[in-house]
């Protein structure tokens, strides 16, 4: 996988609407710090390796439960409420967990990956046409389809791998 290039257009300014190379840090008309360009996902050529699945928790997420995502092999959790949909990636939205210091961009994660929210008592994933795929338990997810995770199930996101429990608060 070779490393990002940047893009080689110039970008506009927020503040005056200069051009500014993308090189500059800083606009040169008004002293407006730039934001770094947008970077594309890599795609990455190869499934990602798995572990048979032998397990498989409950598939019941009641509303008294949080959801806690922990990340192989730093083993680092992150717990969410999901009290509305959240996307999984790169990017600092109000509605997505922004996995950048993961690597999620040496993963191949999108900018918005996938989508976790709830449906009754169930943990529902949707891919959002991630470049390079979502896999739960070991499946391919479909674009833009639902699928229902279970505690304990596992969820890779280009080759970012993690695992989903459940926890009454």
């Amino acid at each position: 996988m070779s490393a990002p290039t940047e893009p080689l257009a110039p970008r506009s300014c927020s503040n005056c609407g200069q051009r500014v190379p993308t090189s500059d840090i800083y606009c040169p008309t008004c002293q407006h710090p730039m934001a770094p360009p947008p970077v594309e996902t890599v795609r990455i050529e190869r499934t990602p390796f798995t572990v048979p699945a032998e397990r498989q928790g409950s598939n019941q997420f009641d509303r008294e439960a949080i959801v806690i995502l922990q990340f192989l092999p730093s083993g680092i959790c992150i717990p969410l409420s999901l009290d509305t949909p959240l996307a999984l990636g790169r990017g600092q939205t109000e509605d997505t967990v922004d996995l950048t210091d993961l690597n999620a961009f040496r993963h191949g994660v999108s900018r918005r990956h996938c989508l976790l929210h709830r449906r009754d008592n169930h943990l529902i994933v949707t891919d959002l046409g991630s470049t390079n795929g979502t896999y739960l338990d070991n499946q391919r997810l479909i674009p833009h389809q639902d699928y229902e995770a279970s505690h304990g199930a596992r969820l890779i996101m280009g080759t970012l791998h993690l695992t989903i429990f459940f926890n009454r608060i």
